[in-house]
């Protein structure tokens, strides 16, 4: 067995120390989540650290107020957005295969039913998942993430981290009118 001498910090595989923002993230996730929020928008300018704060909260559970089987999700720019582009995304991450001939609400239900699978073989009270590039969604898109909402709540819980880029140019949560959120 060898070990690595060089000061962990010259190491390629680093360790993982949380700053003062990284404290906050997890303090105001730990809060949304036990006060029965559904989900916590992170906004900011690129390359700011947004989704490496995320990433950090996958990795430690300290935060945790409930044991939680956690995942990310980078939401690509659609050609052709819809509810199968969107489900499919999410199986097609996670190494699954999707059938070109499958039906959207089919494919969407399968993403949900993996989603609890791996939460209940962890022993999670919640599910959190995390989405990259948020400020991509649509009116249509919070739609599909509503669906997973309303089908996990039947065996449980789930909990949505949106990561948006705020200077990302035409994409973004505050182009959508505020009646097509309700």
């Amino acid at each position: 067995m060898t070990t690595d001498a060089r000061h962990p910090m010259l190491r390629a595989k680093r360790p993982l120390i949380i700053t003062r923002p990284g404290e906050r993230l997890a303090g105001d996730a730990k809060n949304s989540i036990e006060i029965g929020s559904d989900a916590i928008w992170i906004d900011g300018f690129g390359r700011i650290g947004k989704t490496y704060g995320v990433r950090q909260l996958i990795q430690t559970d300290a935060w945790r107020p409930f044991p939680m089987y956690m995942i990310e999700f980078t939401y690509t720019k659609p050609a052709k957005p819809g509810e199968g582009y969107f489900a499919s995304s999410l199986l097609l991450q996670q190494g699954q295969t999707v059938s070109a001939s499958a039906a959207s609400n089919g494919t969407l239900m399968r993403a949900v039913r993996m989603f609890q699978e791996e939460g209940h073989r962890q022993g999670a009270e919640v599910i959190g998942v995390a989405f990259n590039e948020a400020n991509r969604f649509t009116a249509d898109e919070y739609e599909h993430v509503m669906s997973i909402v309303n089908e996990c709540e039947k065996t449980g819980r789930i909990f949505f981290f949106f990561i948006n880029q705020t200077d990302s140019g035409r994409f973004g949560r505050s182009a959508i009118g505020p009646a097509s959120l309700s």
